[in-house]
């Protein structure tokens, strides 16, 4: 199967729960999700045993835990899913919840979410936006 169909999966997976935490709860801590050659997107949730841990330390294992099933042949594609900021065209500071996708056959994809919080302090979701990868957390660690 191709990259961009993977992607689409774990994006249809992840996106709907990252818009649901921020409505609900304002935020939320990196998660993942992975994908098998034969089945939708499995959430993922990285555990570092603190009730509060600090996002990098959940992204790391996130990253290492993805990098190792794929080694594995056990998952295709994965996505890290993570808060951040981003400027604007205009300089303006821009909230977004990010998804690092990455691919076995060495693909990767950015996807933000823009989104601010209105008078209710509800969160309000811009349109979607892409960039080609920066790395790919899956085969990096192959090399």
């Amino acid at each position: 199967m191709a990259a961009k169909e993977d992607f689409q999966k774990l994006l249809d997976g992840a996106l709907p729960f990252a818009k649901r935490m921020l409505l609900e709860e304002g935020e939320f801590i990196p998660f993942g999700a992975s994908l098998t050659s034969n089945a939708a997107a499995t959430l993922v949730a990285g555990d570092v045993g603190k009730e509060h841990p600090k996002s990098d330390e959940v992204v790391k294992l996130l990253t290492s835990t993805f990098a190792t099933e794929a080694a594995n042949q056990k998952i295709v594609a994965a996505a890290i899913c993570f808060m951040a900021s981003t400027t604007t065209s205009d300089g303006a500071k821009q909230e977004v919840a990010v998804f690092r996708m990455s691919h076995v056959s060495g693909e990767t994809i950015d996807i933000f979410l823009p989104y601010s919080f209105g008078k209710s302090s509800r969160a309000i979701f811009k349109e979607i936006f892409a960039t080609k990868g920066s790395s790919n957390f899956l085969t990096r660690h192959l090399q």
